[in-house]
């Protein structure tokens, strides 16, 4: 994984600065293998770069989906109650959409999060959207209702704190593992450190939640 460029030169002399081509890994006279932009591991898409934008799209997708199956039952005449669409909404698509959210999504969590660069800013965006849709939902209300109005009425929390709040909670079930653990010393080694550039989303949970 890399996030290096390779400088060329096009017809007009102008330098262009490009990913590298895929590695071929010849193994025997038979069998080559092929390097890919992305592969995924329990459950999240890891990309040759470590910025975790194709899975954020899966997520909004996942989001997406369930909202719009949501919507189908949460008719306002005729549908089911807004506390049953609030209920599915947090039981079922905020499940899917957050999955591992600690993870490729931690720097929402961390304090310098409106100034670090680099963030998931917007997929929280898009992803806030999708609440968004289920508030509506839940109280039949004008599609130009603020949403700070919107949570407010169904209780719903927004989408940073909710990341927030999942960081933090693995950020204590890390803070409390055994020391026979394998994650005990390095968990041990990240607690209080911080460091100016390339964190990985352990130190930014650890960070935000002050451990």
């Amino acid at each position: 994984m890399s996030r290096a460029r390779k400088e060329t030169r096009d017809a007009n002399g102008r330098t262009r600065r490009t990913k590298p081509p895929p590695t071929r890994i010849q193994i025997d006279d038979e069998h080559e293998v092929t390097t890919t932009t992305s592969h995924k591991f329990l459950g999240v898409i890891l990309d040759d770069e470590l910025r975790f934008q194709k899975h954020a799209a899966y997520a909004i997708a996942k989001g997406e989906q369930w909202t719009s199956q949501v919507k189908r039952l949460s008719k306002v005449t005729r549908g089911m109650r807004g506390a049953f669409a609030r209920r599915l909404f947090y039981n079922v698509a905020i499940p899917s959409m957050l999955y591992a959210a600690d993870v490729w999504c931690s720097q929402a969590a961390h304090p310098a999060y409106p100034r670090k660069k680099g963030t998931m800013k917007a997929a929280i965006r898009k992803m806030e959207a999708v609440q968004r849709k289920a508030a509506l939902q839940a109280t039949g209300a004008l599609r130009t209702t603020p949403s700070d109005l919107l949570f407010a009425h169904t209780n719903m929390l927004p989408l940073r704190s909710h990341i927030k709040l999942i960081c933090q909670r693995s950020a204590l079930r890390i803070a409390t593992l055994p020391k026979e653990h394998p994650m005990h010393a390095i968990a041990k080694k990240a607690m209080g450190r911080r460091l100016k550039c390339h964190t990985s989303p352990l130190y930014d949970i650890l960070d935000a939640a002050k451990i």
